[in-house]
């Protein structure tokens, strides 16, 4: 890492050996860095994960417990970037787009007292009352400024701006997602906080001397 570029790669896949059931996973993740100088360093990194037809909690009917077999996919992209103007100053930025969708197929399963799902369950999607299926999309963006102007003390401004859509529409693709969320209300923070620290022992010799005085 101490190279002008570095990068991080890793692959593999998992899946489930049980009878009736074809459950599969696979997941990829990139991650170059550079180092411009001693002052700039900027990380990017890309993950992408799918699991097919997982398996999961739809929702209860009449104390019935109803699982569905669903495909999920993820992608997430962040970059972090720091910039120190010296010792006491510096900049940093943290952002991070997360989008995750899970599709159910029609057919569901009702789950048994021994821990297993009953596959010829008379349920289908359109009985549920609430639809599963999922398009969750947050983007998320720190700018951080930190002044160390004494010893053990900070001061640190920060900006956050974040935008968040959830709704059903699990078969969107990430750029259609990625535009619902766009109109989405945008959040704007900022905050100042200051961190002083005190010295008790200096403090409390100068209460003494003080005091003797």
């Amino acid at each position: 890492y101490n190279k002008k570029f570095a990068y991080d790669v890793n692959i593999g896949g998992a899946t489930y050996f049980e009878n009736n059931r074809d459950t599969n996973e696979i997941w990829f993740g990139l991650s170059p860095r550079v180092r411009f100088n001693d002052k700039l360093l900027v990380i990017f990194s890309f993950d992408y994960n799918k699991d097919y037809s997982d398996r999961g909690y739809t929702s209860t009917i009449d104390d019935t417990i109803i699982f569905g077999e669903r495909d999920r996919k993820t992608i997430e992209n962040s970059i972090s970037a720091n910039y120190t103007f010296n010792s006491f100053h510096g900049l940093s930025l943290s952002f991070r787009n997360y989008w995750s969708t899970v599709d159910y197929k029609n057919n569901l399963f009702t789950l048994q007292e021994n821990g297993r799902v009953y596959q010829n369950s008379p349920y289908q999607i359109s009985d549920l009352e609430d639809n599963p299926n999922i398009n969750y999309n947050t983007w998320n963006l720190d700018l951080n400024y930190s002044w160390q102007f004494a010893p053990g003390s900070f001061l640190t401004a920060l900006y956050r701006n974040q935008l968040f859509n959830n709704d059903n529409a699990s078969t969107d693709s990430y750029g259609g997602s990625l535009k619902t969320l766009f109109n989405q209300p945008i959040q704007n923070t900022f905050s100042l906080r200051i961190q002083y620290f005190i010295d008790y022992s200096s403090l409390k010799k100068a209460f003494m001397k003080k005091s003797s005085t």
